[in-house]
């Protein structure tokens, strides 16, 4: 009886404070223009409004908790409602690949994750790679369609700061279609051991890439006003996190050879 008092007050808490806190707080803060932080406005109060509502959501996870659930399949599916918040709310923020990480593989840390939802995981990063690698392939052989805003753009003038040539383009359809192979050799093929240090470094360039330069792309990037920043939020990052998501299982799956 004691823990379901418990899980009832604390619910009623967490309710409490995303309603109370969003009518009391963070609406008039929204609509009140005399504040500033360093970072753009919308951002900001987004970032406000975010960070209140995942202590509602990590509220919830303690009263599950409390109630008997899993701790680790609670951790898991609080960390997945969080990226998914965050994903909705602000996209652009580096917060919601590291949630759904620790999400996956905090179901996986209590076996609620099965083997077919990873292999899964593993199977999407090669169906993004193979796109990927015949969208460069069309746009060598002279197709146009989404090559304009793929590169970065200048804010200023919106014209891209870089014009890859065809060998550069070839370049990296080439290696999107390694990367798929290599991941599907790892994971369903006789692959040798020495291919998981390759498969493990390019999990590290697909993190990098999702974390980004600071400047032009990923979740670190300061140039949003372009379409090209628009898109990577919307696009480009996402497409980019399923596929470290899917390098990072491979690792997982085939063990380390050490």
């Amino acid at each position: 009886m004691s823990a379901w008092i418990a899980f009832s007050l604390l619910i009623v808490t967490a309710i409490a404070h995303s309603v109370l806190g969003q009518i009391l707080i963070i609406g008039p803060l929204a609509r009140d223009s005399g504040w500033r932080t360093r970072l753009p406005r919308p951002y900001a109060v987004r970032t406000l409004q975010i960070a209140w509502h995942l202590t509602t959501i990590a509220w919830v996870g303690l009263a599950a908790i409390v109630a008997g659930t899993s701790v680790g399949v609670t951790f898991g599916l609080v960390c997945l409602a969080s990226a998914l918040v965050i994903v909705i709310m602000l996209r652009g923020h580096l917060a919601w690949p590291l949630f759904l990480a620790a999400g996956l593989y905090g179901l996986d840390s209590a076996d609620a994750l099965p083997r077919a939802a990873l292999l899964v995981l593993v199977g999407i990063a090669v169906g993004i790679a193979i796109a990927g690698a015949l969208l460069h392939l069309a746009w060598v052989l002279g197709v146009s369609w989404g090559f304009e805003h793929s590169i970065p753009e200048d804010p200023e003038t919106s014209l891209p700061v870089a014009k890859p040539g065809r060998v550069m383009t070839l370049a990296a359809g080439v290696a999107s279609a390694m990367l798929a192979g290599l991941l599907w050799w790892v994971t369903w093929g006789s692959a040798p051991s020495w291919t998981w240090w390759f498969a493990a470094a390019a999990a590290l360039v697909l993190v990098v890439r999702v974390i980004g330069d600071g400047k032009d792309v990923g979740v670190t990037k300061v140039v949003r006003s372009t379409r090209f920043a628009a898109l990577d939020d919307a696009l480009f990052t996402p497409l980019f996190v399923a596929l470290a998501v899917g390098a990072v299982t491979t690792l997982h799956l085939a063990g380390s050879p050490l």
